[in-house]
């Protein structure tokens, strides 16, 4: 993605508006100006040959600093800060952005955008001020570790937006990014973290309860390696903050259990992230906020897994293998055969009235010299959902296959073959009825026999609902 996209469009529209040629042939940009309140003024700021002392209205003599351009502004006016390419500011005190609707736009792409680099134990910019933009710039790694809670941006305004920035992070930086109180209706939005050392804690921290309606979105947060990648979470939240949206980001390398984290009241929506290289199950931690199509990975030459699972409740389509239209849910129980005269063991339990489509068992470790007898029944009742089966000396991917009819063995009786469940042509598969309405019951495995050392079986079922509070789980 163009890392400033909407900015060159931006720019470009001011030029076509307003370019004018000035003494010579050489073209330069003006900005509409003046002391009328229906026009914004624009300054330009030039490390390379400003002055604070200039007026900073014309890009031949431009400002020196950014913070001598805001305290130039006018509240309210859209005034524009334009940072020329090759700008490089080494910061000792926070930069105040505290004058209403003022855009600060760095021009360049690359290394030649605008540079920050903040070398003291502060706020590298405060936005304190509605309707603020900061777009297009370049920070650089920190040369003093924070002692307390300081941050490259801390915005406690509403309205705002962080749009185009890059951040490099590194052994003395902590937060990048952090909102405070005030910082409701925050855009966050195609900015990139890369981490060139271990030490950083967070790229985003929500640090105040109540921020509402924060957008992160197109944003690629990279910790380089698990070592390097953010102590406490890419983006984090210790307070509970609402009806947040973040979409379409691209986490990479995050230490275990901290990829988005956010505190258990926290809401809003999770939309079409990709998480790689950490813990699956851990990238993302959503506290209360709905999850769409989000994705988990740690492993190179793999599809990415959806993370969280799709609500059993809702099935759309198929997802992954644990909904498939005309089969219903998947639920799968592996099985360690007990060993023991005749045990029984749990496989699943039955919470309402479901419908089983298909039922079938296959053998991940070989049943080897014994002969034992199967049934699956109902817990308690001792109701047969088949006729006793014999297993003898199956091999690994031997299936079994269960027809829905209680007075038939497993397959039919048809004896089964490895990889191949056989059963009588004229059975067919008999869907079977199972469960209590608004009770539970559990399935078991009952052996007649005594099992070896390591048999084991797998059992998996698809299965619709048939009440909404329905469910089907491995024991």
């Amino acid at each position: 993605m163009s890392e400033n996209g909407s900015l060159s469009l931006r720019m470009q529209d001011i030029a076509h508006r307003t370019l004018h040629t000035a003494q010579g042939s050489q073209p330069s940009v003006g900005y509409p100006e003046g002391d009328s309140v229906n026009l914004p003024d624009a300054y330009y700021v030039d490390s390379g040959n400003g002055n604070d002392n200039n007026d900073g209205r014309d890009p031949g003599f431009p400002l020196a600093t950014i913070d001598a351009a805001i305290n130039k502004c006018t509240a309210s006016q859209g005034d524009v800060i334009l940072v020329q390419p090759g700008h490089s500011e080494s910061i000792s005190a926070a930069i105040e952005l505290d004058v209403i609707g003022v855009q600060i736009l760095g021009l360049g792409e690359g290394t030649l955008r605008p540079q920050i680099t903040l070398t003291a134990d502060d706020n590298g910019i405060e936005v304190s001020a509605a309707n603020c933009t900061v777009e297009n710039l370049y920070f650089n790694e920190r040369t003093t570790t924070p002692t307390g809670n300081n941050s490259y941006i801390d915005v406690s305004a509403v309205s705002c937006k962080l749009l185009s920035l890059h951040f490099d992070v590194g052994a003395e930086d902590l937060d990048s990014i952090t909102i405070a109180a005030g910082g409701d209706s925050l855009e966050i939005g195609h900015c990139r973290w890369v981490t060139t050392a271990d030490g950083p804690d967070s790229a985003i921290r929500i640090e105040a309860a109540g921020v509402d309606l924060l957008h992160v979105h197109h944003c690629i947060i990279d910790g380089g390696t698990v070592t390097n990648a953010f102590d406490e979470g890419s983006i984090i939240s210790g307070a509970a903050h609402t009806n947040c949206l973040i979409e379409y980001n691209t986490f990479h390398a995050m230490v275990s259990g901290f990829g988005l984290t956010f505190t258990a009241a926290a809401t809003g929506v999770i939309q079409y992230n990709n998480f790689g290289l950490g813990t699956i199950g851990l990238m993302l931690d959503p506290g209360s906020c709905m999850c769409i199509e989000n994705y988990e990975q740690d492993a190179v030459d793999e599809s990415a897994r959806l993370f969280p699972a799709r609500n059993p409740s809702v099935p759309v389509g198929i997802d992954e293998g644990e909904f498939i239209p005309g089969l219903g849910h998947r639920v799968s129980k592996a099985l360690a055969l007990t060993q023991g005269a005749s045990p029984s063991q749990d496989i699943f339990t039955v919470t309402g009235q479901v419908l089983i489509n298909l039922f079938i068992g296959e053998v991940t470790t070989a049943i080897t010299n014994v002969s034992i007898d199967v049934t699956l029944q109902v817990k308690t009742s001792g109701e047969d959902l088949h006729a006793i089966t014999i297993i003898d000396n199956d091999g690994v991917g031997t299936l079994y296959y269960l027809d829905g009819d209680p007075a038939s063995a497993l397959n039919g009786g048809v004896a089964p073959l490895t990889k191949v469940a056989g059963f009588p042509t004229a059975s067919g598969n008999n869907s079977i009825l199972l469960g209590l309405a608004g009770g539970s019951l559990t399935v078991e495995n009952v052996i007649v026999g005594t099992p070896a050392n390591s048999d084991a079986i797998t059992w998996t079922l698809w299965y619709y609902k048939l009440e909404a509070s329905a469910l089907v789980v491995a024991a």
